[in-house]
């Protein structure tokens, strides 16, 4: 009987606990295959949980396998990125530079969406509903209008670290020098130099300021367009959303100060989903590697041919000579004579070759994604960064001692080279790796797991998440921490100093008026 009751007592927890299977929507229109793979993770933990998903994404699971799993392409969005060569641009333009730009793509893209027919079916019916609703959160603000068409509430999820966009949306400080800002690349730190400091915070307070001002405008109006003119503000509904889903895990971040509502999910799309097999032949150069191998890729969204041909043959020339085999994925495999110990493929199951057991060294751009699944293998970098957060990333993980840093766009043979042979044969690179490796594994539960815990439980207390909300969201930016109290006693400051300097030269000038008079009427006396 005893047995009896404690098997009840805890189904009762446990169902009070659980969700029951809830339709979720999720949204995520960005064009970049390292990306998806991380709200790819997520929606597929959560249809494994027992929930129904519909996701709009640009590149489809394509399980057939998969039950209550819908999902609507795309791809078409690619179209609507800005066709630039990322590494001819680093040489002029920095991030907050490129936002923009970005951002001037957004209207047409967002429009394309809401024309799709599947899409248009999805917001014209009268019968769905849905418990929840996911949207990626880089530049996706139109996206937020579904969660009010649905009435459900709206979880943000990112694939990068938070940006200065989204911790001013939320309410968090915006701290422009701080390391945690990898949208300056290379320009935040720690103690920076005064002047430098002032540069940081105009980049992005203009930034800031730019897309709020001259971009949500429009894409508010667009979504009206198609939703309906009563819907609030897109602002408005993004600062409301009930959590912000971040892909960053802290000991490969910056601590920063973070709201509530913020959840951790970091290295999600490492833990979930075993990747394919290697071909055949690809797994005998592997196996066959008795010294071991490199992997170098420069990832899925800049590809080999933004590449100057002088790069790729210093590449080239540099891979052959070494001892090591190197699997190179690039997009074009043609361009060099083939050497024995350099394999070039267009596509590779990363996770695969990463978790292999002869590589020795993973040459990258530094993608965030990339990082966690070389840290999940305990692998050792030699970064490469070219846009975004890589700068930072990569910084960060040179600070761990677990990588080395190259500029790509002034890449010496020489240093290439020497880079490479320190990062294998030196044991405290693989070393230091093994050891971070331990310290993200050492928590308390999964990133999955976290995952599905804070979505059931924003269904459970259907989308109120009013005690994570930060007041500080809901204030204006000139009432942000006080700024104008600050500039308030700044300028009584200001006002004291000019009035007593003021008073200090017109009492000087008296007095040097008195005793210049003085010392003449002394002289005429004297005559």
């Amino acid at each position: 009987m005893k047995r009896v009751l404690i098997v009840f007592v805890w189904f009762a927890i446990r169902k009070n606990w659980e969700t029951d299977g809830a339709r979720i929507l999720g949204i995520f229109p960005t064009a970049a295959y390292s990306h998806q793979r991380v709200f790819h993770a997520l929606m597929l933990a959560l249809n494994k949980r027992g929930h129904e998903i519909v996701m709009l994404t640009t590149h489809p699971v394509g399980d057939p396998t998969l039950r209550n799993f819908t999902e609507i392409d795309l791809g078409f969005a690619r179209e609507h990125l800005p066709d630039v060569n990322y590494i001819e641009w680093r040489r002029t333009s920095s991030w907050v530079d490129i936002v923009p730009k970005v951002f001037d793509g957004m209207g047409s893209a967002v429009v394309s969406i809401f024309e799709d027919p599947n899409v248009r079916k999805l917001y014209e019916s009268e019968v769905q509903r849905f418990d929840v609703v996911f949207v990626e959160v880089f530049c996706w603000h139109a996206m937020y209008s579904f969660a009010w068409r649905f009435n459900a509430p709206l979880i943000g999820v990112t694939s990068l670290g938070e940006s200065s966009l989204n911790r001013y949306s939320i309410g968090e400080p915006v701290m422009t020098s701080h390391p945690s800002m990898w949208e300056l690349q290379r320009r935040s730190g720690i103690n920076l130099p005064f002047w430098k400091r002032v540069v940081n915070f105009v980049e992005v307070w203009r930034l800031i300021y730019d897309i709020r001002a001259n971009y949500m405008g429009e894409l508010d109006r667009l979504a009206r367009k198609y939703l309906g003119h009563d819907m609030p503000y897109i602002g408005d509904i993004e600062k409301n959303m009930s959590l912000l889903m971040v892909n960053q895990q802290l000991p490969i971040s910056e601590a920063a100060l973070i709201a509530p509502k913020v959840v951790y999910i970091g290295g999600i799309q490492v833990e979930l989903k075993k990747p394919p097999p290697l071909p055949e032949d690809l797994q005998k150069f592997l196996d066959d590697a008795n010294e071991g191998f490199i992997y170098a890729s420069l990832g899925s969204t800049v590809t080999n041919n933004m590449l100057p041909m002088e790069t790729k043959e210093l590449f080239y020339e540099v891979f052959s000579g070494l001892p090591w085999r190197v699997l190179w994925k690039a997009s074009e495999n043609s361009f060099l004579e083939k050497k024995g110990n350099v394999r070039i493929v267009e596509w590779v199951s990363q996770k695969k070759v990463l978790a292999h057991p002869n590589i020795k060294l993973f040459i990258y751009q530094g993608g965030l994604q990339s990082t966690e699944e070389a840290i999940n293998n305990s692998v050792p970098l030699l970064g490469m960064p070219i846009l975004a957060d890589q700068d930072w990333q990569v910084s960060k993980l040179v600070s761990l001692g677990v990588a080395r840093c190259l500029e790509i766009i002034d890449l010496k043979r020489s240093e290439f080279e020497e880079a490479i042979r320190d990062l294998i044969i030196n044991p405290r690179y693989k070393k230091r790796m093994v050891e971070l490796h331990s310290l993200i594994a050492d928590k308390p539960s999964e990133s999955w797991e976290t995952a599905v815990w804070w979505t059931e439980y924003v269904i459970r207390h259907k989308g109120d998440m009013s005690h994570l909300h930060s007041t500080t969201a809901d204030e204006p930016w000139h009432q942000r921490f006080d700024r104008d109290i600050i500039a308030f006693f700044a300028s009584i400051a200001t006002l004291a100093a000019i009035l007593i300097s003021f008073i200090v030269i017109n009492i000087s000038r008296r007095i040097f008026l008195a005793a210049t008079s003085a010392r003449s009427s002394k002289k005429s006396k004297t005559n």
